[in-house]
Order: structure tokens, then sequence, then C-alpha cells
């Protein structure tokens, strides 16, 4: 995972463009924008507001969050596998919504069929 928080970005700094991106969500916030489709694999994410993000097909396998906000994220066929921080009844929504949780981390009781 890479953490981005509280890093300085300008002109000078040579980074790809998705951590250019994700730089940009850490410091700004992503509420509804349109991240259909992108890679934020392996990112960390901390206090970030994805309120009403479309976040569907999004990339976002083996990243972490903590205290972020997903109200009314779009987030069909998003893959949240190997993420870390979020809770059971979170993956539970995400998977409700058409988003790809790990199964094995949502107790049977709780699981979508």
């Amino acid at each position: 995972q890479v953490n981005l928080n509280g890093t300085q970005i300008d002109e000078s700094t040579q980074l790809s463009q998705k951590w250019l991106l994700v730089q940009k969500i850490v410091t700004q916030g992503a509420k509804g924008w349109d991240l259909s489709h992108v890679d934020l694999s392996c990112a960390s994410f901390v206090s970030v507001d994805f309120t009403d993000a479309d976040l569907t097909g999004a990339n976002l396998t083996g990243t972490h969050f903590s205290s972020v906000d997903l109200s009314n994220a779009k987030v069909k066929d998003a893959s949240f596998i190997g993420c870390t921080g979020l809770s059971k009844s979170t993956k539970l929504a995400l998977k409700e919504q058409g988003a790809i949780v790990d199964d094995e981390l949502i107790p049977a009781e709780m699981k979508v069929n």
C-alpha cells in the first residue's frame, strides 16, 4: 500500500497519473467524482469523502480505507478484494450494491446469494 497523506506534490514531482490522482483524492476528497474504471489499487485513503462518487468498475484491490464516507457511491463491479479498514457491515453493503468483495470476510449469516 502507498500512503500519500501529508505529501507535497508540485510540478517537479515525478509520479504516474495513477498516483497523482490518488494524491488529489487524498488532499481534495472525491465527493461526486467520476472514478469509474479507474485503478486505485494499493492506495491508502484516510478520512476521504467518496459521497456520490462513481466507482463503477474501479480497481480498489488491496486498498486501505480508514474513516472514509462511501455514502451513495456507485460501486457496481468495483473490486474491493483484499481491502483493509472496512467493517463487515460496509463490505456487506458494498456487495449488495454489486461490488466485488472478499466473501470469506463476511459472516455466513450475512452473505448475499
